[in-house]
């Protein structure tokens, strides 16, 4: 009997050509967390699928003179093998592409959805424009000026660009962060690239003058202007400026986000006679914004920020719209006629959006000439031009999760996702695209959910040496740098599972630098067990049950050890888990047993356990001790352990008599009643 279904999604790979380490590392990680829900009868499934759009299948169609599909077919093809050679358990029946017309006709479907909704918009704005990839890049994908995929120089230009509104749904977003089960520091970037600064507007009366004028100024400024009346040795110095009324000509205070603690070196604050603001300084200042005050005494100017009552506030985001178009021929094509006379833009028919793409281009030269078809406008009836742009490859890829269901009644049973594992690199980019996405399905009545993922795991990257002229570096492994390390080189000399202990050693949250020694040692270590195994089969150990007092204090060692097992694969720490691995084969080779019995019990304990990690080689083992039945693990005590941990606390009683032990026994307790 299974409780209740878990989905557990990697994140969607890109069929480039070969997969690396660091696709290992993600898939790993979602394969074991299935098996061990699968043990505890839940339903899990791992899922896969390809996000088969974009430049780099154009740019490589281009050069090796062929057609992007055959290039994805030949690269998925070899992915799946090494996929399925790695002893993953991934369903393959419900693996689609990103081509099929099928799943690009839902994004359609969006965008007509989403211009009967004024939330697409046409503009002729200055865009961060590639000259590598000749396309346009929206703010998130500029990395220190530079193009995330080209690593080309980033320059402005004025294109024609469809834009989708985020700001009518980036306040709840803003809001909707804090409650995510998310790692800190992917909600930290995601706040920080928002950047929801309020600002205000005081109404008040000038004293001398009485009229009523208004003030533009931060929220920030409380904290400096507190400061200001507290310091009583600082006043000291101006007691003539204060009681002799001098006017205030011009203050400039240049201010962006926040204001930190002060310091007593550098002057940020600039005004023409420096009559008292240069005595404060502070650590931090970013300078954007200028306001100005005219014609105030600095009685008047510290009464104004005392009185509170004719409030306003309005707030400025630091993100800006997403633009979708990109200049690309390989993309889902937008369903949109534009017309040059009117500037208005309108949806195609239901019929004509899967015929808008052509699978047997190579260039886009070609693609210019066959869709640059003439229909009579709507409005002005004058002839306007089918859109040639295509979307952008993120707007494919932040709803996949929904097409591995495709009964709609299930959406809102299974989701939000229970875990969703990737890469830190994509916490801007691909995350908060999906869920601004999640919120327009929402506001639509599609769903009844608004956040697409429960609970987040962020990896982090591996790192190899960057070959170049003159010097060897230490970067992220990627094709591109040509310091990648492929899995099916290393099992022809080694064996998986070794590969998979030297990636398992080190935490999954941080980066690590990747060395050849490690499989080396880790494949020794396998070796070392076998041998172990083998003198059981021959019989080298005594098969009548002497018991000694040493044995019982290892034997009762190993198991209080197995049962952090439990906990720590619950909370994905699996560097953990395997130096508990390392730490009790130490202690079998250390102190000797010669009884048969012990340690067929201490080996049926750790395979048992450690199969989720190492499923190919313990099934081996499993085979060679002469083990019955398969390899599953007892429900009940699972649920007592992790399920009930929570609310129950285990309390364990000793019977004694006479000062001597006889036995031992555990109560579970509410936490309450303790």
């Amino acid at each position: 009997m299974f409780f209740k279904t878990k989905n557990n999604i990697p994140m969607i790979p890109y069929p480039s050509g070969k997969i690396h380490i660091g696709h290992f590392r993600n898939y790993m990680i979602n394969d074991i967390y299935n098996r061990f829900l699968f043990l505890i009868n839940y339903k899990s499934k791992m899922l896969i699928s390809w996000d088969s759009f974009g430049t780099p299948a154009e740019n490589a169609s281009i050069k090796n003179n062929m057609f992007p599909i055959n290039y994805l077919k030949k690269n998925i093809f070899f992915m799946k093998k090494q996929l399925k050679s790695s002893h993953l358990s991934i369903l393959w029946k419900k693996e689609f592409k990103t081509i099929n017309t099928n799943y690009y006709l839902f994004n359609h479907l969006l965008i007509s959805k989403l211009i009967k909704n004024n939330l697409l918009y046409i503009s002729n704005k200055k865009i961060n424009w590639d000259d590598c990839d000749k396309t346009v890049l929206s703010n998130e994908q500029v990395i220190n000026g530079v193009g995330w995929r080209s690593s080309c120089a980033v320059n402005k230009k004025n294109v024609l660009t469809y834009y989708f509104k985020i700001k009518y749904s980036i306040n709840e977003m803003y809001k909707e962060t804090e409650n995510l089960d998310w790692p800190d520091r992917v909600r930290v970037m995601q706040k920080n690239w928002i950047l929801n600064r309020t600002f205000y507007y005081y109404f008040y009366f000038n004293f001398f003058r009485k009229k009523m004028k208004k003030v533009f100024f931060l929220k920030y400024f409380f904290s400096f202007f507190d400061f200001f009346s507290k310091k009583v040795k600082l006043f000291n110095k101006f007691n003539k400026l204060l009681n002799s009324g001098y006017f205030i000509l011009d203050i400039y205070l240049n201010i962006k986000n926040e204001f930190w603690f002060l310091k007593k070196k550098k002057n940020y604050f600039l005004n023409y006679k420096n009559i008292f603001l240069k005595y404060f300084y502070f650590k931090k200042l970013y300078i954007n914004i200028i306001y100005k005050f005219k014609g105030l005494t600095i009685l008047e100017f510290l009464i104004l920020f005392k009185f509170k009552k004719f409030i306003i506030s309005n707030i400025k985001l630091k993100i800006k719209d997403w633009g979708i178009s990109r200049q690309r021929y390989w993309g889902t094509p937008l369903p949109i006629y534009y017309c040059k006379k009117c500037k208005k833009f309108y949806n195609l028919n239901f019929k004509n959006y899967v015929v808008l793409i052509s699978r047997n281009l190579k260039n886009n030269i070609n693609y210019f000439k066959i869709l640059n078809n003439l229909i009579i406008c709507k409005f002005c009836n004058s002839k306007s031009f089918k859109e040639i742009n295509t979307c952008d490859t993120f707007l494919d890829s932040s709803w996949y999760f929904l097409k591995y269901f495709k009964k709609k009644y299930k959406y809102n049973l299974i989701f939000p996702i229970d875990l969703y594992v990737g890469g830190i690199e994509h916490a801007i980019l691909h995350l908060l695209y999906s869920r601004y996405i999640f919120k327009i399905l929402r506001n639509l009545k599609y769903l009844n959910f608004g956040e697409p993922i429960k609970k987040l795991f962020s990896q982090g990257i591996i790192l190899n040496k960057v070959l170049k002229l003159k010097e060897v570096r230490i970067e992220k492994m990627s094709k591109s740098k040509n310091n990648t390390v492929i899995p099916d080189e290393i099992s022809k000399n080694y064996n998986i599972d070794s590969l998979k202990i030297s990636i398992l050693r080190n935490p999954f949250n941080k980066n690590f630098i990747w060395r050849e020694n490690i499989i080396k040692n880790s494949n020794l270590f396998f070796k070392n067990i076998f041998k172990k195994f083998t003198l059981i089969l021959k019989e080298k150990f005594f098969k009548k049950f002497f018991f000694f007092y040493k044995h019982k204090i290892i034997f009762n060692f190993i198991i209080s050890n197995l049962k952090n097992f439990l906990y720590l694969t619950n909370k994905i720490c699996y560097d953990k888990i395997i130096i508990l691995f390392f730490r009790i084969f130490k202690i079998i080779n250390f102190k000797k047993i010669f009884n048969i019995f012990i340690l067929k019990d201490i080996y049926f304990k750790i395979l048992k356990n450690f199969f989720i990690f190492f499923p190919s080689t313990i099934i081996k083992f499993w085979k060679l001790l002469k083990f019955k039945n398969v390899l599953k693990i007892n429900f009940k005590e699972l649920y007592f352990k992790i399920l009930l941990k929570n609310s129950y606390k285990l309390k364990k009683i000793i019977i004694l008599i006479n000062n001597k032990i006889l036995g031992t026994f555990y109560l579970s307790i509410l936490k309450k009643n303790i």
